[in-house]
């Protein structure tokens, strides 16, 4: 009874340190490509810097840095795909003022005034009272045809 013990007691310790091992190797290759990428942007090579960018969100679909630069690069190659990259970023972190003006900026560049508006709509009192958030909103009203907001 006593050895049945200790080898279930092993195997539970084996499959604890397995998990938590697998886990931080998981973190640390997710921190490693990102890291990677911010070095391929440096160096102007933005191809494999989206690649080392997918790896990362294939560990982990929730990292903000990679989906923040994803959007970066995606406005800087005038892709369609910012505005979808952008609203990723807001879902992550939908309380950051810097956040919803840079979708609403690459929604207005890309014509979608709706969601624009539907970014700055988001804000709270504090950041409406800046002029930034005045600036933003004054040009989104007649991208998204309130002229009467405007």
């Amino acid at each position: 009874m006593k050895k049945l013990f200790i080898l279930i007691l092993c195997l539970c310790m084996v499959s604890v340190t397995g998990f938590a091992g697998y886990r931080g190797y998981s973190i640390w290759k997710e921190k490693r490509f990102v890291k990677m990428a911010r070095a391929f942007i440096v160096k102007g090579d933005g191809a494999n810097a989206v690649l080392c960018l997918r790896q990362a969100l294939v560990s982990n679909p929730d990292n903000l840095d990679a989906c923040r630069l994803m959007a970066d690069l995606a406005e800087l190659a005038r892709s369609p795909q910012a505005v979808l990259w952008r609203s990723r970023v807001v879902e992550l972190e939908p309380n950051s003022l810097t956040v919803r003006l840079a979708l609403a900026r690459t929604a207005m560049a890309a014509g979608d005034g709706d969601l624009a508006t539907k970014a700055l709509d988001g804000v709270d009192e504090t950041g409406r009272k800046t002029t930034v958030f005045q600036e933003m909103a004054g040009a989104a009203g007649p991208t998204a045809k309130r002229f009467s907001e405007a």
